[in-house]
């Protein structure tokens, strides 16, 4: 068979189990997002601007502790080879004990917004208008989680598009009405519509956990070692790219700052979807043949090279044209953010090899050594962001951010490796 109708094979495999569904509609909700974001800038004054990013910051750290990691266990535990009748009460578990947890949240989440007297006028309230949407975001995870554990890409998809054109388009019909309340306003009813297509969706392909029994303590500690040490890795590894706006925003203490800073970051985490879409998509896949050392060790490199070259070619893209880029899309008044935006574009070089490594180290149940690494990960990420901050503003907290993810990342693939090593033995 020539390289031709090798390639045109494994295309139509793609197709047939929805890569392209997932990968098509991640870029459409992609493009979507940041056109929403740009406009959002657009209709807010830069102060206001500042202040919403200075709370929404806040917000995206604390939703990071969303259901204590049980949305990864669900995942995980439901990809892989059990009985259907233990996968059900899997789901039964996560879906009781995580919105309890997160309803916990949400209440400190408004006490914080309300009495903790935050640095940036404004912000106390606008987080805990926030708040609520916590419970809301777990939901809707859960469901997108349920139909990725059975290879629904078509379905996930569907949800996906959903939630983000009416998140995007609601909240950006919001900012124009109503400034930032319109902004929040347009997330809640964003949320409703998406949780009701998620529910139809979910009654849809099966879902009986009414008549499901409930799990067992020894699953459910089972479930624990997992979701726990994972969800932890994953928020110290999130935390990465928003600490630094929280913490221009405690150290300059300017709402104009934090704006310019927030539009730095934009362009470039957003096209960290990329390697993500790739591994949305392998995920299920990889948790199903984690004992197959051949299949896993295979597979992996040729993830690790597909998600490292496209976002090589941005970065460089990124590099060279950034002021140009920044006039272009939010105006003059932002060109002050092209330097901190060129260093934050160098990240895209090696994040892959951070998604790509830490998603495959959670297939393999290395979840300690992740554990390790985020901890460590954060402890570098604040000895360098305070006082790089200190001295140089939102350039210092770039170099900080960037100094992390390759530091991480070269951690990460480093314990990939060791792991398939292991495993060929």
């Amino acid at each position: 068979m020539s390289i031709r109708d090798t390639l045109a094979v494994q295309a139509k495999n793609l197709l047939n189990r929805g890569f392209f569904h997932i990968l098509g509609s991640t870029l459409t909700n992609k493009l979507i997002v940041f056109a929403s974001n740009i406009l959002i800038v657009r209709f807010l004054t830069q102060d206001e601007y500042g202040v919403f990013s200075y709370a929404n910051s806040i917000y995206s750290i604390v939703l990071l502790f969303t259901g204590l990691g049980l949305i990864s266990g669900l995942l995980q535990f439901s990809s892989e080879k059990r009985p259907v009748e233990e996968k059900f009460e899997i789901q039964r578990y996560v879906l009781t004990v995580g919105l309890f947890i997160d309803a916990v949240i949400m209440m400190l989440l408004v006490f914080v917004g309300y009495g903790a007297g935050l640095s940036i006028a404004g912000s106390g309230h606008c987080l805990a208008m926030l708040a609520p949407l916590i419970p809301l975001d777990y939901f809707f995870q859960y469901a997108s989680s349920i139909l990725r554990s059975r290879k629904l890409n078509k379905e996930y998809s569907m949800l996906l598009n959903v939630n983000t054109i009416g998140y995007t388009g609601l909240s950006c019909v919001g900012a124009f009405a109503a400034g930032v309340p319109g902004v929040i306003s347009g997330r809640y009813a964003a949320y409703a519509i998406t949780i009701s297509v998620a529910v139809i969706l979910l009654k849809g392909v099966g879902f009986p956990l009414r008549s499901t029994k409930f799990l067992s303590s020894k699953k459910a500690v089972d479930l624990w070692k997992f979701s726990l040490p994972t969800g932890i890795s994953s928020v110290f590894n999130s935390v990465v790219y928003l600490l630094d706006v929280l913490m221009v925003g405690i150290i300059v203490a300017s709402s104009i700052d934090v704006a310019c800073y927030k539009v730095a970051t934009m362009l470039p985490e957003g096209f960290l979807f990329i390697p993500q879409c790739i591994v949305i998509f392998a995920l299920p896949y990889f948790a199903e043949h984690r004992l197959d050392s051949v299949w896993f060790s295979k597979h992996a490199r040729v993830l690790l090279f597909g998600s490292l070259v496209p976002m090589a070619v941005i970065a460089v893209v990124l590099f060279i044209w950034a002021p140009d880029i920044i006039k272009l899309l939010w105006g003059e008044e932002y060109v002050d953010a092209a330097t901190a935006f060129r260093i934050i574009s160098l990240s895209l070089i090696v994040s892959p090899l951070r998604t790509v490594s830490v998603n495959l180290l959670a297939c393999l149940h290395r979840v300690r050594f992740n554990l390790v690494v985020s901890v460590v990960s954060l402890a570098a990420n604040v000895a360098l962001i305070v006082p790089l901050t200190f001295a140089f503003g939102i350039v210092g907290a770039a170099l900080a951010t960037v100094s992390t993810t390759v530091l991480v990342s070269l951690l990460s693939l480093r314990g990939l490796r060791s792991s398939l090593k292991e495993s060929d033995k």
